[in-house]
């Protein structure tokens, strides 16, 4: 059996759906979820809610939120952590990145779906652009900061919505400002602090509130 294929979750779906001698048509009307969605889901083209894994879980009679957590979590944990640790050695002026690089290539090798990689490449060109900027080839640093938020906001431009940026596109957008302004690019500086207001208010967004600040001060010194 083709190892990436057991560790997808939209192969399990489909194993499962077969399973059940379910057409795509039939589990879409029995889940109330559209067959090209299931579709979708099931060649990884998409990612999945979950109010979609209910619907689907219950319309098969299968918890299929083992599957997908057991498959997907360690992708995102992984992903989360090299992110986190980035933003703690630009606020340490620890300019080392080889170790989050060497991981990102790890994080590669566990993708299970297309939407995966779009996350992956985002952080594989933050980091790289990071990279950039502590060598002070801002220009390339910019270049890099942009293809990183359009790999996931591909319509992406400086009068994009802020409402929907999660967290990390918030910090790369962060990022692609203060790099713009070294560059003396005109941009809306209220428009650094005015990117904190979207940030989900828990315990874990209190804490990049305040990574946030301490990031700007940090890049002002750095670039």
């Amino acid at each position: 059996m083709d190892v990436k294929n057991e560790l997808n979750f939209g192969f399990t779906l489909k194993r499962i759906r077969k399973e059940k001698k379910l057409s795509q048509e039939e589990l879409a009307f029995k889940s109330n979820i559209s067959e090209r969605t299931i579709r979708n889901i099931e060649n990884s083209k998409t990612s999945i809610s979950y109010n979609t894994l209910v619907s689907l879980s219950n319309a098969l009679e299968v918890d299929l939120f083992k599957y997908y957590i057991d498959k997907n979590l360690k992708f995102y944990k992984l992903h989360n952590k090299i992110f986190y640790a980035v933003l703690k050695k630009i606020i340490g002026s620890n300019f080392d990145l080889n170790i989050e690089i060497k991981e990102i290539e790890y994080l590669k090798s566990i993708i299970s779906n297309e939407y995966e990689s779009k996350i992956y490449l985002r952080l594989k060109f933050f980091v790289e652009a990071i990279k950039s900027l502590f060598n002070d080839d801002v220009f390339k640093s910019k270049a890099l900061l942009e293809k990183s938020i359009c790999t996931t906001k591909s319509e992406f431009n400086d009068n994009y919505n802020l409402n929907y940026f999660n967290e990390f596109e918030i910090f790369i957008f962060l990022f692609l400002i203060l790099v713009k302004q070294k560059l003396r690019i005109k941009m809306d500086f209220e428009k650094l602090y005015n990117s904190t207001q979207f940030i989900k208010p828990n315990s874990l967004e209190y804490i990049l509130k305040r990574l946030y600040c301490q990031i700007a001060m940090k890049m002002h010194k750095i670039i």
